[in-house]
């Protein structure tokens, strides 16, 4: 996979993590991104990490895309804003 195409997976599967379970009446939205490339891509599996919503400010969503033997070949944290709609 192209390492741009990861990034834009990467900030995709961030999104879905903190829009899907996001409580009523706030938004969160991208203001800054960190990419580490660790390997050659030969897959597509992304995770994205629990995130505390008892915070109302920036947040970190950590997305690690691995190999099919499970090693690290990409890694970003996101930074997104979670504010009052």
């Amino acid at each position: 996979m192209h390492a741009i195409a990861i990034c834009y997976s990467a900030e995709m599967v961030a999104g879905l993590t903190s829009d899907v379970p996001i409580p009523g009446g706030r938004r969160s939205i991208p203001v800054g991104m960190a990419v580490r490339y660790l390997s050659m891509a030969n897959t597509d599996i992304c995770d994205g990490k629990d995130i505390d919503w008892s915070k109302m400010d920036e947040i970190n969503v950590l997305v690690k895309a691995e190999n099919s033997t499970h090693e690290a070949m990409f890694q970003t944290d996101i930074t997104r804003k979670i504010s009052l709609v």
